[in-house]
């Protein structure tokens, strides 16, 4: 008997489905891409259970006949190309052949669909199977239902993520579509509830676009975006760039469309970065919402499945005309000019002449693993002079920044999964009401259990709105505000990833430290007992937060210290 068997069509149709159906919110990108193709002006999305339940979209675009809808469920029936040369010159969205039959072969799936003055028609799917098809009053348009998704395959749905996860994801999906197509209107309702409404703009495409940011995104923070719009010959940019001091350390805040598909493209993030010069420091990402025109012979979208990732031709082309409309925007006459800012941030102590003091740390931050402390009877606590407590140990002058130590300390608290229930909470006497944005709040409503167990107390109250009860007591009201704000924007990144709870809880609690309001005027016995209990949890010198707190001197380095003192004054 051979070995070699072919696959049944039930058997290839599921790993089709695999390729190109990830998740729900890849169902809804699917579907909604196909309405636009189909020149719809209107589109409406439904779902229930995070999309496992129900996905329904419905548009006012073309719509089928019968014939063209029983080949659209079929493998590789397309409308959008005829000859494999069209793939490198596309113009549409969809091109596959496959997102119908792959939806099909996991669902209940239902078509609805009509053209101008035609009656329409209806057919039903079960696990790619046709069990029925009739004909069925509706205006010109398609309408498509996705029930119980990955119903017949549970090895798959096992790995889903929650529905609330699922939910915030296909939002995500949705914002992107609607700024990828500002001139439709397209909305989204999540069990019963709306979570976006845009409305159709007949303006021009930059016009419609900004139109559109302004419309979904809060205001405030698009005060701190430069506007720019540059033609050169086939290439075209327009939409906002930030303002380099609105720089964030991901690239969340990045929206990236080309040829008004919203796609991840390394190169172009890189090209907009370099093209802000030294006004970013290398851990600091732009934000920006942009459109980016070109040929469409210059994109390849043939390198994902999903068409989430671009390659491009002829890249130095078109890093050159990036560089040249954000030099406009900052009025750059050059690009090789440093522009670093003037400002000059330093740490440690500087006292100055005759001596002075600069302590070393570079030893400490190549290897701190096994930096722990052991508390000797030999180490002896000799002083303190502001944040600084100083310990002698046999032959070395140990100083310890307490600040520091104590921001370790606290983070050490609030990464401790089995301490969450513990962490304190400090009580408004007069709660307040954060605002957010559709995206944020769906980040705030996805991760609230996370948020809360860092010290926090907050109730959903409406439409994007919450009332924060309690905050941590390290965190002043203002600064309790700005990093919940912040942490609905981190969170981003852990969209349509697995979330890792380790990761997620040490994200949280590195920004609650950021905007922390750590004191500095330390007594003596409190900057003992923070030492003592760095000590007890063994927490290495330099911690989570990346910074060292500690460092030592022997006596012959601050002999050495004196005697270059002196040499110096010789030489003046």
């Amino acid at each position: 008997m051979a070995k070699i068997q072919i696959l049944s069509e039930e058997t290839i149709n599921q790993i089709a489905a695999g390729e190109v159906i990830e998740n729900p919110a890849s169902v809804v990108k699917e579907l909604v891409e196909n309405a636009l193709d189909a020149h719809a002006r209107k589109i409406r999305v439904e779902i229930r259970g995070g999309g496992f339940q129900l996905i329904k979209i419905s548009d006012d675009g073309t719509g089928m006949d019968k014939e063209d809808a029983l080949l659209s469920i079929q493998r590789h029936a397309t409308s959008k190309i005829a000859h494999a040369k069209e793939l490198f010159q596309l113009k549409t969205m969809g091109f596959r052949g496959e997102a119908l039959s792959s939806i099909c072969a996991i669902s209940h799936f239902s078509i609805t669909t009509a053209t101008e003055g035609v009656a329409g028609v209806k057919i039903d799917v079960e696990g790619g199977k046709i069990m029925s098809q009739k004909t069925f009053a509706r205006s010109k348009g398609t309408t498509i239902e996705v029930k119980s998704l990955f119903y017949n395959v549970p090895a798959r749905k096992k790995f889903q993520k929650k529905a609330v996860a699922s939910s915030a994801e296909i939002f995500r999906m949705m914002l992107f579509l609607s700024l990828s197509n500002p001139n439709i209107a397209i909305s989204l309702v999540s069990n019963g509830k709306t979570a976006l409404n845009t409305d159709e703009n007949q303006e021009d495409l930059p016009q419609a676009f900004n139109k559109r940011i302004h419309g979904l995104f809060d205001g405030q923070l698009l005060e701190k975006f430069y506007p720019i719009h540059e033609e050169k010959e086939s290439l075209k940019i327009f939409g906002l760039i930030s303002s380099p001091e609105n720089g964030r350390k991901n690239r969340t805040g990045q929206y990236l469309f080309i040829n008004q598909r919203s796609v991840i493209c390394p190169f172009i993030s890189s090209s907009i970065k370099e093209a802000y010069g030294t006004r970013l420091s290398i851990q600091i990402f732009p934000q920006f919402f942009l459109h980016l025109h070109l040929p469409p012979y210059l994109v390849d979208p043939n390198v994902h499945p999903q068409k989430k990732e671009v390659r491009l031709r002829e890249e130095s082309l078109i890093k050159n005309f990036i560089f040249e409309a954000i030099s406009k925007v900052f009025d750059i006459p050059n690009q090789k000019k440093d522009f670093s800012f003037s400002h000059s941030f330093s740490e440690g102590i500087d006292f100055s002449s005759p001596l002075s003091l600069k302590f070393k740390e570079e030893s400490l931050l190549s290897d701190s693993s096994h930096l722990t402390l052991k508390l000797e009877p030999s180490l002896q606590i000799i002083g303190m002079y502001k944040e600084f407590l100083f310990l002698e140990e046999e032959n070395e002058l140990m100083i310890v920044n307490v600040e520091r130590a104590f921001s370790e300390l606290l983070f050490y608290r609030l990464i401790q999964k089995e301490g969450a229930a513990q962490i304190e909470k400090q009580g408004l006497m007069i709660p307040f009401v954060l605002q957010l944005t559709p995206i944020q709040s769906a980040m705030m409503l996805t991760h609230l259990p996370a948020i809360e167990s860092i010290g926090f107390s907050i109730r959903p109250i409406g439409k994007d709105a919450f009332i924060i009860d309690a905050i941590p007591p390290f965190l002043s009201e203002d600064k309790g505000r700005e990093s919940l704000i912040e942490m609905t924007q981190e969170l981003q990144a852990f969209i349509g990833k697995n979330l890792l709870e380790t990761e997620r809880r040490k994200q949280l609690a590195m920004i609650s430290i950021r905007f922390s309001k750590i004191k500095r005027n330390f007594s003596l016995e409190e900057a003992k007992k923070i030492w003592n209990e760095v000590v007890s949890l063994k927490i290495p010198y330099v911690g989570q937060l990346g910074r060292p707190f500690i460092t030592r001197m022997t006596a012959d380095e601050i002999e050495e210290l004196f005697h270059e003192s002196i040499q110096a004054n010789r030489r003046d």
